[in-house]
């Protein structure tokens, strides 16, 4: 049985010049680390959506 995959890091995988900058962050580089400066995500907000998100490890 087939399991739909979200390859996170190689969104930008056949992109024009993906190894830009530019690039990067036309698909979405960087826009945690933009809310975490801007104060919208404190060190607790990010532990909750990490356990909220189910994210585990290569061994389940």
């Amino acid at each position: 049985m087939a399991v739909e995959q979200n390859l996170v890091c190689f969104n930008t995988l056949g992109a024009e010049e993906s190894w830009t900058l530019d690039t990067y962050q036309a698909h979405d580089g960087y826009v945690a680390w933009r809310r975490v400066l801007a104060g919208e995500l404190t060190p607790e907000k990010i532990v909750d959506e990490v356990k909220a998100s189910g994210l585990r490890g290569r061994g389940g």
